[in-house]
């Protein structure tokens, strides 16, 4: 590839998308595309791929984890892999934890595909909806997860086609893999609506559930999530005067008993959460600490403050919401890359369906990791 001149590499873009419409595949003409890429990528900032970024590129080509310790370029390495699925024009993400990232990479990669005639754009929280579009209808766009995430609940929300900012989810690859489909998995996107300002019935589900006999509702030792038996259901009909608690118009009366039966027989002040200046605070079930800012959603917060009885918030309506699993699932497909995956690899092989594959280093790691000492006091330490 070296004897080939500016232009001629540039037409090997023409050239693949050409191949692949004759019925060629990605793997075919991905020998020849890594070696134009890496070129390419040479010319324009001096760096020519190692070998072990072409192995890690190759893996995220494959659709799975590429594990890569720091300092072994895996931004280099996203740009190869990206450039062989570009060619499908489908559009390619690459995902980073944050926008200074997302940012820089992108400028980066925009000055490397122009040599190739394929377009790089950045989705960020500030754009307006048509630059938001026109990032996502490049052949590389570069967000964050949690823009992403959201971009897809506000395109499942339009009315209008033609207002979706996301074109498809044809091909994705994690940077930090580990962080955002493992330790982020379920933390879930919402995108709220109005609140509901009448507090008049969480306060009558509390005060029902107060009257009831442990023969009047029973609790599922694995999810400990509680519900009504028969005794408890015709008690619920008794008291609210209604002919039969699951009958549509009753649903939201269902929802808030169920909601002031985990208040009132699973959680515990100062186990789930504390009262503190008439404000209900949860509390971290690993670390013990308070969760400054947050509520339990769903209508639950609001059925611990009946039973505490402090004043009530208005209760934020969920119109969408996504886990980063659920939606990351949803890609045809999916790779990521990070330095530390291996010990999660079973997960990501049944969640993600992805093989965690380290990479070696380009030159034989010659630091020593010494077992960790634990001291008693600082005098010993010293």
């Amino acid at each position: 590839m070296r004897a080939l001149s500016d232009e001629q590499l540039f037409n090997k873009t023409e050239y693949f998308i050409n191949e692949l419409k004759n019925n060629k595949t990605t793997d075919d003409i991905l020998v020849e595309a890594f070696a134009v890429i890496r070129e390419v990528v040479y010319r324009e900032t001096g760096n020519f791929a190692y070998l072990v970024q072409l192995i890690g590129a190759y893996v995220v080509h494959q659709g799975d984890f590429s594990e890569m310790m720091t300092g072994e370029g895996k931004t280099l390495t996203l740009v190869l892999a990206a450039y062989l699925n570009m060619l499908e024009k489908k559009g390619v993400h690459i995902v980073t934890v944050n926008e200074y990232l997302a940012e820089r990479d992108a400028e980066q990669a925009r000055r490397i595909f122009a040599r190739l005639n394929l377009t790089v754009g950045c989705n960020k929280a500030n754009l307006a909806p048509h630059l938001k579009k026109e990032a996502f209808d490049c052949d590389l766009t570069y967000t964050t997860n949690s823009e992403l995430g959201f971009d897809y609940l506000r395109d499942n929300m339009v009315r209008n086609y033609r207002d979706k900012k996301i074109r498809g989810l044809h091909f994705a690859i994690v940077d930090e893999g580990d962080s955002i489909l493992i330790d982020e998995a379920r933390t879930p996107l919402i995108i709220s609506g109005q609140p509901k300002k009448d507090f008049r019935m969480y306060f009558d589900a509390d005060k029902f559930v107060e009257t009831l006999s442990e023969s009047d509702y029973k609790i599922d030792p694995e999810s400990r999530s509680p519900s009504l038996t028969e005794k408890g259901i015709t008690k619920a009909e008794k008291h609210f005067k209604i002919n039969n608690l699951f009958d549509l118009e009753n649903s939201d009366l269902f929802h808030k008993i169920g909601n002031a039966l985990t208040a009132r027989k699973i959680f515990q002040n100062g186990k789930e959460y504390i009262v503190r200046d008439d404000k209900i605070l949860i509390v971290d079930h690993f670390t013990g600490r308070i969760l400054e800012g947050r509520s339990y959603n769903g209508g639950l917060h609001q059925a611990v403050q009946a039973k505490e009885r402090v004043p009530i918030e208005a209760e934020n309506v969920v119109v969408a919401t996504v886990t980063y699993q659920s939606f990351f699932r949803m890609y045809k497909k999916l790779a990521a890359v990070s330095g530390t995956a291996l010990t999660e690899s079973e997960e990501f092989l049944k969640i993600y369906n992805m093989v965690v594959v380290p990479v070696p280093t380009n030159r034989p790691v010659i630091r020593k990791d010494h077992p960790d000492f634990m001291f008693g006091n600082l005098k010993t330490k010293w």
